[in-house]
């Protein structure tokens, strides 16, 4: 504990407490964001950085789970000017996993519901 401010973290008291999500998180949210507004076309790394939920996190770290992303398979990369980002099939099959995954994340998951087991990561396990 800190002896100055009593705080046990050696933060200044009234400071804010961040909060950062794992890897794993922003590139399921990614993914979901990707698949709920696939009409609205490609996307820029620019436009994803600003999605709710995982706006603090740095361009450089957002282009690095896209690049896993697109290694795995599910996102495709769209060339042109600057490359562009867009939810691919495999991607979309996956999406009910996605969406139960998030929710248990974000504390909306129904008590009756178990999370999603391990085994049911399939081919992508080694990504999460």
């Amino acid at each position: 504990m800190d002896e100055l401010n009593g705080v046990g973290n050696g933060r200044r008291e009234g400071a804010k407490k961040r909060k950062y999500f794992p890897a794993e998180y922003t590139a399921l949210r990614l993914l979901e964001y990707m698949i709920g507004n696939e009409k609205s076309g490609p996307f820029s790394v620019y436009r994803l950085m600003w999605i709710e939920g995982i706006r603090r996190q740095r361009r450089d770290r957002i282009r690095q789970i896209l690049g896993r992303l697109v290694e795995s398979g599910l996102v495709e990369a769209v060339p042109g000017n600057s490359t562009c980002y867009q939810a691919s099939e495999i991607g979309k099959m996956e999406y009910p996993w996605i969406k139960g995954v998030l929710m248990f994340f974000d504390g909306k998951f129904e008590k009756q519901r178990r999370p999603p087991s391990p085994a049911s990561f399939g081919r992508y396990s080694q990504f999460l």
